[in-house]
């Protein structure tokens, strides 16, 4: 399996949830309260998602980015993608087989806010929900 994709970011607000920037894009995480954001006191945050938790497909809760393919590993019943963001960082997505993807092609994917991390740069602690 491969591991999960850990990316600095920024918290920018913290009402009724998080706003993060990472990836090269803006974003609301929701169900962390102001006191568990509150270590972060300086705005650095380390954003995590699955490769699994990568989708080709919109969706509730997905938020979109807009990539470019790297690399493409088949694997069987399913393939590993090596994608560029907008912010110049790199990350892992696990899609089906069937993908058509070719490096250097441009892939608008979607992530799962719902199944995302988000931790504490200095300890590498999992900021709870």
């Amino acid at each position: 399996s491969p591991p999960t994709n850990i990316i600095k970011g920024c918290l920018a607000g913290t009402d009724g949830g998080a706003d993060v920037s990472a990836l090269g894009i803006d974003f609301a995480m929701s169900g962390f309260t102001p006191a568990a954001l509150s270590p972060l006191t300086d705005g650095g945050v380390l954003f995590g998602i699955r490769p699994e938790d990568i989708y080709l497909e919109p969706a509730p809760d997905r938020v979109a980015l807009n990539t470019e393919v790297v690399t493409v590993e088949p694997l069987g019943a399913e393939t590993i993608l090596l994608l560029a963001a907008p912010s110049g960082d790199e990350i892992l997505a696990r899609v089906g087989r069937e993908t058509m993807l070719r490096p250097g092609e441009l892939c608008e994917v979607h992530l799962d806010l719902a199944a995302a991390y988000l931790f504490e740069p200095a300890s590498g602690n999992a900021i709870k929900r």
